[in-house]
């Protein structure tokens, strides 16, 4: 979307201002927050009622910053990327470690992900909430040929 004078309205969709959106907020994005009690993204990312996403500011509208590229982007690309290669699942999770500490969501074992779909999975559960809102989720999901199966 973008203005009569040019500029992005991209954050009307995530505020909640968007008419074509009455709650941007998807129930199954709350559903993987509450699936890490005490995962500090969660403040950053939602709303206290769970409605709105206020990564995005209305205030700071015309002064926002927009993430172009992130570092945990790119290793939980690199961690699918190792996965899908072969390597073994603590060389793969433990590339998600630095992530989740820094979320305040206790590590994943290697030893309970002991295929590659489980590790795929785990990658996949840990790109939802850490990159919400950024604009990667619909190419996750085509990536993943899951794009039917999440939005039919």
């Amino acid at each position: 979307m973008v203005d009569e004078y040019g500029f992005s309205e991209f954050w009307t969709w995530f505020s909640g201002t968007e008419t074509k959106a009455f709650n941007p907020v998807n129930q199954s994005l709350v559903a993987a927050f509450d699936a890490s009690p005490g995962d500090l993204r969660k403040a950053t990312v939602l709303d206290s009622a769970g409605l709105n996403s206020p990564k995005y500011s209305v205030a700071d509208s015309d002064d926002q910053d927009w993430i172009e590229l992130r570092l945990a982007d790119v290793i939980l690309m690199y961690a699918e990327v190792l996965n899908e290669n072969g390597s073994d699942a603590a060389t793969v999770l433990g590339l998600l470690d630095p992530i989740r500490m820094r979320a305040g969501v206790p590590v994943l074992d290697p030893a309970t992900l002991t295929t590659v779909n489980a590790s795929r999975q785990a990658i996949q559960d840990e790109r939802r909430p850490e990159l919400a809102f950024e604009g990667q989720r619909f190419f996750d999901l085509v990536r993943t040929n899951t794009v039917s199966a999440e939005l039919g």
